[in-house]
């Protein structure tokens, strides 16, 4: 039988010419039931440099190494397509800190693009980072490196993190160390987080109306004093203090009635309930 009936699919990739060199290639052959997958080199011979002999052929079948890889892409796909449809940024780091993944969020998030940010440094000062009380955060610190460092995941950590551009985001991250089989310390780390400027400007915003609600409170030359729908004592202020004699500790989740003589306890018990349930007849 001719070579060329043999394998049709490479007998065009060599030829008798003295300067032939070894030729190796890869071709499937269809099967109904599993195809098979060759590896083959071809390598002229020669009884001198220009008397050819024929081919020499090797043959190994590589069909589950060609799935095995066919199954590795196909899951890359699948775990591409699924950190691009989370919602949080995701970021993946070697053990040096260099980014070698992320996903549009994570662009989104940092203000920064695809190609801007692969193969940046997260530990350059580019990304200078702040805790959640606004003092400096070092390197060290940073919840991916604690994860490289300890190979320990960390949650929930606040952060700020200044961009190129000077902007300032507020992050919530996690911070996952990927380890392989029987080794101690991690290749790399996922890192999670979540955008939380908007809700950090709420909070301020909602702390600084407390506080002036309290400065107004503290301020005021009456006695006030707060109370839940049930009369216990929330709140009141240091004119009340100095009128009724009680400090804030003593008072604080005690019924109002304590400052009203006893026999008018029941009475003002009545109104305090008639109260309430004509202003929840008003909100209906």
């Amino acid at each position: 039988m001719l070579f060329s009936d043999l394998f049709p699919q490479i007998s065009g990739l060599v030829d008798r010419s003295p300067n032939q060199d070894t030729v190796r290639t890869e071709f499937m052959i269809p099967a109904s039931e599993a195809s098979q997958w060759l590896d083959i080199r071809i390598t002229p011979l020669y009884k001198n440099t220009y008397d050819f002999s024929g081919f020499m052929l090797e043959m190994q079948d590589v069909t589950r190494r060609r799935l095995a890889e066919e199954a590795l892409r196909e899951s890359e796909q699948r775990y591409r397509q699924a950190i691009d449809g989370m919602i949080e940024g995701v970021v993946v780091q070697d053990a040096n800190g260099i980014i070698i993944a992320c996903n549009p969020n994570a662009e989104r998030i940092l203000g920064v693009s695809r190609e801007e940010i692969l193969g940046q440094n997260s530990t350059s000062q580019v990304w200078r980072a702040i805790h959640a009380d606004g003092s400096p955060l070092s390197i060290e610190e940073l919840p991916f490196m604690i994860s490289l460092h300890s190979g320990q995941p960390q949650t929930n950590e606040m952060l700020g993190l200044y961009l190129p551009d000077g902007g300032l985001r507020w992050l919530l991250s996690n911070s996952q160390p990927l380890v392989k089989d029987n080794k101690k310390n991690p290749y790399a780390v996922v890192s999670t987080f979540v955008d939380i400027t908007e809700e950090r400007k709420i909070e301020q915003t909602l702390r600084d109306s407390e506080n002036m609600f309290r400065s107004l409170l503290e301020s005021a030359p009456v006695a006030i004093i707060i109370s839940t729908d049930k009369g216990r004592i929330e709140l009141m202020n240091a004119r009340s203090e100095q009128l009724f004699g009680y400090s804030r500790a003593e008072l604080q989740g005690d019924f109002i009635e304590t400052l009203i003589p006893e026999r008018f306890h029941h009475r003002h018990i009545h109104h305090r309930g008639d109260f309430i349930w004509q202003k929840s007849l008003g909100q209906k």
